[in-house]
């Protein structure tokens, strides 16, 4: 999960364009007057101001007004928080991940995913909250951590760093194996640490559900579902899923997630993830043997809906969205629309929940 500098809005804003009767898809700059430091992530807040925000791997939040010939004097800064995110360019630490609260509008709560150093990368989740009279200013000093996890080895990769609320309301979080070629410490297989692993939790500490006792900074600033697989049972209350290498992105279809798992040298993988589900890592790379000395820690392991070969440049997958906009274009509509930061490919994958296939 490298990234450009100076990220080109052609490729982090590209606008599908589709026309109908054509099997052509092509793209245009959305805003081609900007340019962003280390993009890493593009949301809106769902709170009908026509906003969009960019995450810059430094430690910034932008806010701008959705509109295609926008300048650079109509972008301010949303968050600050550089001097708490440990970064370095070219690695794969900083700020990564964004989500607002569903109720966004009346509280003013967002959530934001990024790396500190403290003795070693340690993965923080926090909520800050928007000023009352500027909605495009967030005090930092808002700040309140939920949880913090000390990465258990030295390596500053794969972090994951997509964080998304999902239709039952609980917020998800990927955090990839911690780093390391092959998962040295088998991360993916120990579900004792959050390493390797989707979690989810509960924001609303509104007695709905268990209050969270985490081992590593109990503080009760969330619940845990009172449905996550490993609750009552050995593990971390907060998994959801694991047996994940680095799911850099993930996201919902209706109420299907749909994440992407970045591959070790041979296959890249699209996961259909399922409560309480083992997607393999790191006895499995795709559908093939990654250590086969690695046992499962449970069973049986899910396969992948769909992978694809280290060939042509290919080698880096991220994960996207099903398309489900106003282009009834049979090329998009419905589609899994996936690219690979590497060879710059982007792709439409046709999937079928119910058999599991895809093509």
């Amino acid at each position: 999960m490298a990234k450009d500098p100076k990220l080109a809005v052609s490729l982090l804003f590209a606008h599908i364009l589709g026309f109908l009767g054509l099997a052509q898809i092509s793209y245009e700059e959305a805003f081609p007057n900007l340019g962003f430091d280390f993009a890493v992530e593009i949301q809106n807040a769902n709170d009908g101001s026509n906003r969009l925000f960019v995450v810059e791997q430094p430690g910034l939040i932008k806010v701008f007004p959705n509109t295609p010939n926008i300048g650079p004097s109509e972008v301010s800064s949303f968050l600050d928080i550089q001097s708490r995110v440990s970064y370095n360019p070219g690695q794969e630490i900083g700020l990564l991940g964004l989500a607002f609260h569903p109720n966004f509008q009346n509280n003013r709560f967002f959530y934001v995913y990024y790396t500190d150093d403290s003795n070693g990368f340690r993965m923080v989740l926090s909520r800050f909250e928007v000023s009352a009279g500027n909605p495009n200013f967030v005090d930092p000093n808002t700040e309140r951590v939920l949880f913090r996890f000390q990465k258990n080895q030295p390596e500053s990769n794969h972090n994951g760093g997509k964080i998304a609320f999902g239709p039952d309301g609980y917020l998800y979080i990927s955090i990839g194996d911690g780093g390391g070629g092959g998962d040295p410490l088998r991360n993916g297989q120990n579900l004792n640490t959050a390493f390797g692993s989707i979690l989810r939790i509960d924001v609303d500490v509104d007695g709905n559900n268990p209050i969270e006792n985490n081992p590593e900074e109990p503080n009760g600033n969330y619940e845990i579902p009172s449905d996550n697989p490993r609750l009552g049972q050995s593990g971390l209350d907060e998994l959801y899923a694991w047996g994940i290498r680095n799911t850099w992105k993930f996201s919902f279809d209706g109420n299907t997630l749909i994440g992407a798992d970045v591959g070790q040298e041979d296959t890249e993988e699209i996961n259909i993830i399922e409560n309480g589900g083992n997607y393999g890592w790191n006895r499995f790379e795709g559908n093939d043997f990654e250590d086969n000395t690695s046992p499962l820690v449970t069973e049986p392991d899910i396969k992948p809906l769909f992978t694809y070969p280290h060939t042509e440049g290919n080698l880096s997958i991220t994960g996207g969205y099903v398309y489900r906009g106003g282009i009834q274009n049979p090329s998009l509509q419905g589609k899994y629309i996936y690219g690979d930061f590497i060879s710059g490919r982007v792709w439409a994958l046709t999937y079928d929940i119910n058999s599991g296939t895809a093509s």
